[in-house]
Order: structure tokens, then sequence, then C-alpha cells
């Protein structure tokens, strides 16, 4: 017992220290913890005492400093521009990622939002949002003149009649052509025995915590019945991110929860998507789910995702408008 006590202390002691631990990062928001995991990565490979002293240089690089700003009373465009113009500061440490923000912030103080989209179609929406991708990237000033110098540049008089034909024409679905909440009908291998249909729509901003355009849910037909799937909820931020540092993204999802209008449906089991980006989610009472799905106002969808050892829980919430006759169009079947 003597012998084993001893070499349990000679391994906890090294060069008569005793061995110091990574720090505790648990209580730091999560961006911050991120951005401190994103600047100690390649001092992970070389070893536990290098990891150990970045961790470490990089919470003193913030000791005393104002802790990051609120940007959640933003809106999603500002919020993510912020993101993506401080992508590269995020990898570089907390201290310059709260500068970062900061800058950007005082570059909005006083400027007017961005204009409202909404009253506009759904191409001419997304024309701006094309034209203005590399101004997002620079900052939400830079993307929002240039979203207001696009927007004054549509005529208020312009005929958009002839993209009509180009929306769903099933009863119903014109209910869900809006800025938000919009159901897109797709169809692969049209007119063939193998034809495959699927609908799907992105997350309400204003009422999901997701924050991301990719969190979309989605619908299509397996051997006659409808199923459910859930896009992965990353923010573009953390996938430019990825693509920046040359790392997938390493994240695991569980633990989800479904409801129509506040009726909550427990899930039987789950499912990954054959490209392991989406999650398929099977309720027990599938009869019902379905029913109150296509007659329902509002999907809600939560779960925990765990990314680096960090969890936090998501909801995306979805408009129903127009979900009926989606899925009609799933199922091919005539309204």
């Amino acid at each position: 017992m003597r012998e084993i006590s001893y070499m349990l202390l000679v391994s906890s002691i090294v060069s008569g220290h005793a061995i110091a631990q990574v720090p505790d990062l648990s209580g730091l928001d999560l961006d911050t913890r991120t951005s401190i995991q994103l600047a100690c990565a390649r001092a992970k490979v070389e070893g536990p005492t290098v990891y150990r002293d970045c961790i470490v240089n990089q919470l003193e690089s913030i000791e005393g400093m104002d802790p990051l700003p609120d940007v959640s009373g933003l809106d999603l465009d500002t919020r993510t521009s912020i993101e993506l113009a401080c992508a590269r500061a995020k990898t570089e440490g907390p201290a310059t990622y709260r500068a970062c923000v900061g800058r950007e912030l005082e570059s909005i103080e006083g400027m007017d939002t961005s204009p409202d989209l909404s009253g506009l179609d759904l191409d001419t929406r997304g024309s701006i949002e094309l034209a203005c991708a590399r101004a997002k990237v620079e900052g939400p000033a830079a993307y929002r003149q240039c979203v207001r110098r696009h927007f004054e540049s549509v005529s208020e008089t312009e005929d958009t009649s002839g993209l009509s034909e180009l929306e769903p024409t099933l009863p119903g679905a014109e209910e869900g052509v809006s800025a938000n909440g919009s159901w897109e009908l797709s169809t692969e291998g049209t007119g063939t025995a193998f034809e495959s249909r699927w609908a799907t729509t992105s997350a309400l901003p204003d009422e999901s915590s997701a924050e991301s355009e990719l969190a979309f849910v989605g619908i299509n037909a397996y051997e006659g019945s409808p199923e459910l799937f859930i896009g992965d909820p990353y923010s573009t931020a953390e996938v430019l991110l990825s693509a920046m540092v040359g790392e997938e993204i390493e994240c695991a999802f569980g633990n989800w929860g479904l409801a129509v209008d506040r009726e909550e449906f427990p899930i039987a089991d789950t499912s990954r998507s054959t490209d392991n980006s989406a999650t398929f989610l099977h309720p027990r009472d599938e009869r019902g789910f379905w029913r109150a799905f296509a007659g329902g106002s509002r999907l809600a969808v939560q779960v925990e995702r765990t990314c680096y050892g960090d969890m936090d829980v998501i909801t995306m919430v979805y408009s129903l408008s127009g979900s009926q006759a989606a899925v009609q169009f799933v199922l091919n079947r005539e309204p």
C-alpha cells in the first residue's frame, strides 16, 4: 500500500511541482470561451503544458477589460455582420475579439438601421443580399450603406408581376411566401419514377435563439409517409471560422424537443442525414403531430448542442403558414 501511494504521489509531481490544471472556462460567456479555444488550438497539439500556458495568457489578456458588448438587442443582420467582420479577430483571442466588436459597434452609432426589405418580393430581396454579401463581411456600417443604396435604386413602380408564375401554385402555399417563414418547394428527378420532393423553411429570427440561416426545417416523404428534418443550427460566423482554421465544426446534438403551438410531441427516435448535415425527428404520435403540423401556426424545436465540450440549448421557431400545402406537395397529392 505504501508503494502504491508513493507511485501516485510521484505521478502527480514533475520537478518538485504539482501538475497544474487547465483553468476552468465554464464561467465565461460562449464567445469568450470559443475565442480562447480558437486562439489556443495550435498550442493544444503541442502538449498540455503549452496549452495550459496559452489559456492562462489569454485569460490574463482580458483581466480588467470591459466584458464583451451585448449585441442581443441588435437585428440579426447587424449581429451576423459583426461576427463576420470580427471572425479573424476571434481566432486571435478574446482581447482582440472584444476590441473588434467594440469598434464595429462604434461604427454604427447614430447610423440609421438597414431599410426594411419585407415589402419587396423574394427575388429582389435575395438580389440585394447577394449584392451586399461582401459588404456584410466588412462590417455592419458597410453593409447598411450597401443595402440602403440598392434599396433606393429599386423603383417603387417596378413591375414584378411576371415573377408570380415562379411561386408555388398549390392552395395555401402563397400564405407562406413572406419575408420570414416562406416554404420553398423543391423537386429532384422531375417526371421520373424516382422523383423526390421536399419543402423547407428558415427559422424566424425574432423568435429563435439559433441566429442561423442554416437551422432550417424541412419535410420529405419516405415510403409514403412525411418525415421532418432539422438542419444543424450553426451561425454563419461559426461556419466561416471553421473554414478559416481549416477544421470541421465538431458538435453533437441531443435531447430534442418538439412542439406545435405549445403542444409538445415526445420524440421516439432520431437519425442523421446521409450527408451528416441534418437530423430527422420521429415523433411518437406521428399521426397527431402531422395533423397539428398541417393546421398549426408555429413549430418550435429545441436541442442541446455540445461543441468542444461546451453545451448550450438552442430553440428554433418556424412559421407553419402554408405547411398544409407543403405536406400535400411532398406527398405528391392533389390538394
